[in-house]
C-alpha cells in the first residue's frame, strides 16, 4: 500500500489529513482537482489484521499458516460484502455513498490493506456539538426511517444503529453508515448476536428470533438518547457521569423488559412515539420504518399515532350520545381502576401514567385540539395536570372520536 507522510494514498487523490480512527480503521480526508474545482471525499483505511496480536492469537488457537491466511481472507470477504451492500444502495440520500474499494496483500506480513472511498460527511457526534432541536431529532428519525425502508426492500437488517454510525451531509441530511453487522434476511434470524449492546434490541441479546423490528427498536433508542440529554434509559442525566456498573445495570433492566422511563425532553406525542418504538415486545412496536416515520410526522403536529400492531377494534359510537368517562374529584384515589365511570359535563384527570379499563381517557398533546382516539385499554392514559390546554374538558368543547368505522364529531359530554 503506497503511503506518503505516514498516510495511505488513493490513486489520483491527495490525502489531506486524518479525520478519525477506531476499531474499524482510520478515516482520512482526500481531495483532487478537476479543471479548477476541488472534489473532496473520505478514505477509510482498514488493516487486516489490526495488529500482530491477532496473528499470535490465531496461532495460539491451533491455526497453521494456511489456516491463518484463510481466516484473514474471510475477514476481507466480510468487508467487501459490506462495501457491496452499501454500493447497491448508492444514490439514496440517507445511506452513506461508497464509491470505490481497493485491496492488496500487506507487505509486512500476512493480511490485507483495504481502502474504501466514500462521500465526505460529518459524524453525528461531532454535529451534535451545536445542539439539536426537537425538529432536528424528528428529521433524523425520518431520514433514518427512509434508510431502513430501503434496507427492508433489499431484505437487509442493519443490526448496529447507534450514534457512531450516523452521519450528516452538507445539506443537512442524516445518513446511515457502517453496514459491517448487516445481514441479508431470509427468515427471522435467531441466535445471531450482532451489534452494540447499548442500542441492541432485547430479542437479539436474548437469542430469540428477530427481524426488521430489531432495527426499529435501535432507532427508537437512538431517538430516546437524543431526547434524554444523550443518556440511555435508567441512567442519571448530566452532569452526573454514569459508572460502568450503572451502565451494565441499565442494559440489564432493558433486556429484562422493565418499562422505560419517559425521556427528559420532547413533546408528549413524540415521547410516546419513541417509547412505542422501544417496546420490549417486537409486536408492540411500529412494524415498518414507514409507520414509524408517519408517527414522527404526526408527533410534530401534536398527535400520537400508536403502532398498528397494538390497535384493536373499537365499539361503534352512535351520533348524539354522551360518552362514559372517568371523573376525578378532589380526593386522591390510590386505585384508579376502582373509580366507577359516569357521564358528566366537566371533569379533571388528576393522575398520570395509570391504565384505566373502559371509558375515554385524553392524553397530552391531544387536548389542545380536543381530539382523541378510541384506544384499547392498554393504551389509554390519564391527562396530567400540566398538559397543554389544562386538565379540564369544558361542556362546550367539541370531541372528535376516530375509530376504524369513521369519525364522530359532536358535543363533548351529555348528562
Amino acid at each position: 500500500m503506497t503511503e506518503r507522510n505516514g498516510m495511505p494514498v488513493c490513486p489520483g487523490w491527495e490525502t489531506v489529513g486524518k479525520l478519525g480512527s477506531g476499531s474499524f480503521g482510520t478515516v482520512y480526508e482526500i481531495r483532487r482537482d478537476l479543471f479548477g474545482k476541488t472534489e473532496r471525499a473520505a478514505l477509510k483505511h482498514i488493516r487486516i489484521p489490526r495488529d500482530v496480536g491477532e496473528i499470535e492469537e490465531l496461532y495460539a488457537g491451533g491455526y497453521d499458516e494456511n489456516g491463518v491466511a484463510h481466516r484473514l481472507e474471510e475477514q476481507l470477504a466480510d468487508i467487501v460484502r459490506e462495501y457491496s451492500l452499501m454500493a447497491e444502495m448508492k444514490g439514496n440520500s440517507n445511506v452513506v455513498n461508497c464509491d470505490d474499494i481497493l485491496y492488496e496483500p500487506r507487505t509486512d506480513g500476512p493480511g490485507w490493506d483495504i481502502l474504501i472511498r466514500m462521500e465526505l460527511l460529518t459524524p453525528l457526534l461531532k454535529a451534535l456539538s451545536g445542539g439539536m432541536t426537537e425538529a432536528d431529532a424528528v428529521k433524523l428519525g425520518k431520514d433514518l426511517c427512509r434508510a431502513l425502508a430501503l434496507c427492508r426492500r433489499r431484505n437487509v437488517l442493519h443490526r448496529d444503529i447507534k450514534p457512531q454510525n450516523v452521519f450528516v451531509s452538507a445539506d443537512g441530511d442524516y445518513k446511515l453508515g457502517d453496514f459491517g453487522a448487516a445481514q441479508t434476511m431470509v427468515n427471522d434470524l435467531g441466535a445471531t448476536l450482532a451489534g452494540s449492546y447499548g442500542y441492541m434490541a432485547p430479542e437479539v441479546r436474548l437469542d430469540a428470533p428477530y427481524g426488521h423490528t430489531a432495527d426499529i427498536y435501535s432507532l427508537g433508542l437512538l431517538l430516546y438518547w437524543l431526547l434524554n440529554e444523550r443518556r440511555g434509559p435508567f441512567l442519571p442525566l448530566p452532569p452526573a457521569m454514569p459508572l460502568a456498573a450503572e451502565q451494565d445495570e441499565a442494559r440489564s433492566r432493558r433486556f429484562r423488559g422493565e418499562p422505560l422511563p419517559t425521556p427528559a425532553h420532547g413533546s408528549s406525542a413524540l415521547k410516546r412515539v419513541v417509547l412505542s418504538a422501544c417496546a420490549f415486545e417486537p409486536e408492540a412496536r411500529y412494524q415498518t420504518a414507514e409507520a414509524l416515520s408517519a408517527a414522527l410526522e404526526a408527533a410534530m403536529r401534536g398527535q400520537y399515532l400508536p403502532p398498528a400492531g397494538r390497535a384493536k377494534p373499537a365499539e361503534d359510537v352512535p351520533a348524539n350520545r354522551g360518552f362514559d368517562l372517568f371523573a376525578f374529584g378532589e380526593e386522591e384515589e390510590d386505585d384508579v381502576s376502582a373509580i366507577a365511570p359516569r357521564r358528566f359535563r366537566k371533569a379533571s384527570a388528576r393522575t398520570e401514567g395509570e391504565t384505566v379499563p373502559g371509558g375515554l381517557i385524553f392524553s397530552p398533546g391531544e387536548i389542545d385540539e380536543r381530539e382523541t382516539s378510541v384506544l384499547p385499554p392498554d393504551q389509554r392514559q390519564i391527562l396530567p395536570p400540566d398538559a397543554p390546554g389544562g386538565d379540564t374538558l369544558r361542556a362546550d368543547d367539541t370531541l372528535r372520536v376516530t375509530q376504524p368505522g369513521g369519525t364522530y364529531d359532536g358535543p363533548t359530554l351529555t348528562d
